[in-house]
């Protein structure tokens, strides 16, 4: 027994007569017919330029029918009778079925709320959802594949002129895309950098999905609405922060920021080279790394100094960009992070190299003791007999390394602290850039309007269902939850930031290995 499942728009009941549009499918096994009615006409000479096939007609008679002259293979004559549809012939394969043998369906469906629903075609989008027996998403890729069709052979001279322009555009900003994959390697040390890359493509992403209707409006108009946000808020803090220094030249807050930064430290290293805590540290070895690190810091010092005419025209240029919006500022504050804590970073790379080497170097030596070594090729630990010499010499280097231990790890427990902290504010600016790309304003303020371009889910209701006639559902979207529609109105080219590994951090900590911004 075959069934019969015919999506038909609910405009139907509005006319007379009307020639039924769309296309057919058969179920793998071939035991459900689908006809999905996209487009009512009133005669053949209507028929827009869209690749539909002409499956059927309807007519409120139940007895006339107009002739026509090429069916196609798959054909229905669907009636109205007391306001109850019902098929008259059903033509399935060129096979006639008898009508007392299938089980009829009709889904009705309000065809303009399907067109204007956005989410709802999220996951309905790709060619291969064609062949896919989700009946209901097949259906929604179909009224978006044909009606972005007809949107695209209706267009206005001017409108094609304006495209044609963006086209241009879009392949301008492909190649300077191009140029900045080439320098990445170098440009992805400036957040700056990455913000303008991020900031390009995101632009190109947008035009794209206008232009080929490659994404859909909720995420572009998240995606306009973010960015408008972004540039005003960022041109009135800007506007704040530069009446607040009017007076002062920006090279010269830096310096002066720098400089606190500078004395900081320097008192922290002498505090470090005496008795830090009431600790009681090798004395000539604690001397020998407090000068070397206090002679970096000094080094890091001339060097800003010496670079203050430049720093006037790198704050130009952070200013230019810095109008762009608050996301700009956000990689601006971590680029002037970095470059203020640069000395900061290189004693942090030292301590930590310096503990790591004597942590490795002592766990190596136990090993010694315990007569085994470890054996790089096979990545295990093997058992092996060492001669007095080597006991002796391990003993002495065991011993050592033991005792320069506490004064290493003063140095690096310090350090490693101050890079804790660096690393945390980069990464809260980091994440202040995603959220204020992701704010999703346009997606809640259609939310909270009940549009239905935020309907992400469908209600089915029985309309008729009466003995000796089909059984007709009514569909209808409905919004899903708040959350669930923001998650899904994200723009595609804002990434969220990797969350933070834990384990792999405390685990660096204990180890020495270099912690990275979070």
């Amino acid at each position: 027994m075959i069934t019969v499942m015919i999506f038909i728009p609910r405009d139907l009941y509005d006319k007379d007569s009307c020639l039924l549009y769309g296309n057919f499918a058969l179920s793998s096994r071939g035991n459900i017919a689908i006809f999905y009615v996209l487009q009512l006409l009133q005669n053949v000479k209507e028929r827009s330029s869209i690749n539909l096939t002409h499956v059927g007609q309807y007519n409120k008679s139940e007895t006339s029918y107009a002739n026509v002259a090429n069916r196609s293979i798959n054909w229905l004559t669907v009636g109205n009778k007391y306001n109850d549809l019902f098929v008259k012939t059903l033509v399935v394969q060129g096979e006639t079925v008898n009508m007392t043998s299938p089980k009829i369906i009709f889904i009705t469906y309000d065809l303009p709320i399907f067109i204007n629903t956005e989410l709802l075609f999220f996951t309905a989008c790709e060619r291969e959802m064609e062949n896919d027996e989700n009946y209901f998403r097949t259906l929604m890729y179909n009224i978006k594949y044909c009606y972005t069709n007809i949107s695209n052979t209706n267009q206005k001279t001017s409108k094609r002129i304006i495209l044609f322009v963006l086209e241009y555009l879009i392949l301008f900003l492909n190649w300077v895309l191009a140029g900045f994959v080439v320098l990445l390697p170098v440009l992805k040390l400036s957040s700056l950098c990455i913000r303008l890359h991020n900031s390009l493509e995101s632009f190109r992403w947008a035009l794209d999905g206008q232009i080929y209707h490659k994404s859909s409006k909720l995420k572009i108009g998240n995606y306009v609405v973010a960015t408008l946000v972004d540039i005003i808020s960022g041109y009135l803090i800007l506007y704040w922060f530069m009446s607040l220094v009017s007076s002062t030249l920006p090279s010269q807050l830096l310096l002066h920021s720098a400089e606190e930064v500078v004395h900081t430290l320097q008192e922290l290293l002498k505090w470090l080279m005496g008795i830090p805590a009431g600790l009681k540290l090798n004395f000539a070895f604690n001397k020998m790394l407090g000068k070397f690190f206090v002679y970096h810091i000094n080094l890091w010092w001339t060097f800003l100094v010496l670079a203050e005419p430049v720093l006037d025209f790198i704050f130009f240029i952070f200013l230019c960009f810095g109008r762009l919006g608050l996301t700009f500022q956000a990689a601006i504050l971590a680029d002037l992070l970095a470059l203020a804590s640069f000395h900061v970073y290189c004693i942090y790379v030292y301590a930590a190299r310096l503990y790591n080497l004597q942590i490795s170097g002592l766990l190596a030596l136990w090993r010694l003791f315990l007569g085994r070594k470890k054996n790089p090729l096979r990545g295990r630990v093997d058992s092996c007999e060492y001669t007095a010499n080597q006991l002796f010499i391990g003993t002495l280097a065991f011993t050592i390394l033991l005792f320069l231990l506490p004064t290493t790890f003063m140095y690096y427990i310090v350090f490693s602290t101050l890079r804790l902290l660096v690393s945390a504010l980069a990464g809260l600016l980091i994440r202040i850039q995603f959220l204020l790309q992701a704010v999703p304003l346009y997606t809640l303020c259609m939310w909270l309007l009940k549009s239905t371009s935020v309907s992400s889910s469908l209600h089915m209701k029985v309309q008729t269902r009466k003995s000796g006639v089909p059984l007709v559902l009514s569909m209808t979207p409905v919004r899903g939850s708040l959350w669930k529609t923001i998650k899904k109105s994200i723009p595609d080219p804002v990434k969220k930031p990797s969350a933070i590994m834990w384990g792999s951090l405390l685990k660096s900590i204990v180890t020495g290995q270099l912690i990275y911004p979070m």
